[in-house]
């Protein structure tokens, strides 16, 4: 009997993050004693250097804040979860160490009619599940299927912590 042996960066590359892919395979019967836990991107995850401590107080900041002008404020409690989600799960620190930049992942668009492809990972996410971060790309899931974060410039965008309320 085998398990399947599942790389999320390849299944990524794959299916969002390169539109030019083709198909591709990226699921093989392995025998147990060959899976390589070593190599999967979850297990990168304890070997991350701690977060700058610029963002674990920013992050403090974020939970006893009031929602800032620039974010309705029936959508601010599901940004603040999902932003301090993104640090207890320890994808911010992934994501930093894969040279993301703190706005890619906190950041918020500053004006109601700015580009909302601004806004950062915490933002965008609405709860859903990271299932695989790459160096350009996030592919997230929930109950109806998957969807895709890729990384941009943050044009017009601010700190979730820096915005005022």
């Amino acid at each position: 009997m085998g398990v399947v042996d599942f790389d999320p960066e390849k299944w990524s590359r794959a299916n969002a993050c390169d539109a030019t892919a083709g198909v591709a395979k990226v699921a093989r019967l392995a025998k147990v004693s060959t899976v390589r836990p070593e190599l999967s991107q979850l297990s990168q995850l304890s070997q991350v250097v701690p977060l700058p401590k610029s963002i674990r107080d920013g992050i403090a900041k974020v939970q006893v804040m009031k929602a800032p002008r620039t974010v309705r404020a029936d959508r601010w409690p599901g940004i603040v979860t999902d932003a301090v989600s993104l640090v207890a799960s320890d994808w911010a620190a992934l994501a930093l160490a894969r040279d993301w930049q703190p706005l890619h992942l906190f950041g918020a668009i500053t004006d109601a009619t700015g580009d909302p492809y601004s806004d950062g990972l915490a933002v965008w996410l609405r709860g859903r599940k990271i299932i695989a971060l790459l160096d350009g790309c996030v592919a997230v899931e929930d109950g109806t299927g998957r969807a895709y974060f890729n990384r941009r410039e943050q044009v017009g965008a601010k700190l979730l912590w820096e915005l005022s309320a």
